[in-house]
């Protein structure tokens, strides 16, 4: 099961890195075309600022979707956990009841009278109890695998914010650079687009 969701998670990956590089390539194309109609009027402040917004703009489209990808994560693999634990604790509690059944059918086969009751009894007592800790185990385990899973995913994803933001900075210096490059020597400009990166 935990295979699956390794793959599910892969798969939306994969989904995930394509769908950010077409809106890189189209934000690219389109910015870039954009820049040049504005620098062609000469108003490179205008396309500074358009830098800006367009950049804010894509980095919040970018976040969501990584916020998104991240959610799917945890839930995928947190449902692998849940289910795992439950069929875990269906097949111990099913052996445990055949165990005990199995000890009854030999009491009531070498047993009889003022013995067999107690001895039944007993052995029903003793079958609840082994199934409350075998539930209480499984279902402690699952609460610490959940916490690392949880502490794992966190660390990732908080990295992968982190790439994304750095990516998108980097991306903003260029096309500012780039902007700064092909115009007149302005301070203004250059003292307005320092603040803006």
């Amino acid at each position: 099961m935990a295979e699956l969701a390794q793959k599910e998670t892969d798969l939306l990956q994969k989904k995930y890195d394509s769908l950010m590089s077409t809106h890189a390539n189209k934000f690219e194309k389109d910015m870039n075309s954009q820049l040049l109609a504005l620098e062609k009027k000469g108003a490179s402040d205008q396309a500074i600022l358009l830098i800006n917004q367009a950049s804010n703009e894509m980095i919040e489209k970018k976040l969501r979707l990584l916020i998104s990808k991240q959610f799917f994560e945890v839930e995928k693999y947190l449902g692998t956990l849940y289910n795992q634990t439950a069929l875990q604790t269906m097949a111990a509690k099913e052996e445990t009841r055949l165990r005990y059944k199995q000890s009854e059918e030999e009491a009531y086969a070498t047993l009889s009278g003022d013995a067999l009751m107690p001895r039944i009894t007993q052995l029903k007592e003793m079958e609840k109890t082994e199934i409350e800790c075998i539930e209480h185990k499984l279902k402690n385990r699952e609460k610490e695998e959940a916490c690392a899973i949880r502490e794992r995913l966190a660390t990732k994803h908080f990295e992968e914010k982190q790439a994304l933001q750095a990516e998108e900075q980097r991306q903003r210096e260029l096309l500012v650079k780039g902007v700064l490059e092909r115009s007149d020597d302005n301070t203004d400009l250059k003292a307005m687009a320092e603040k803006l990166i």
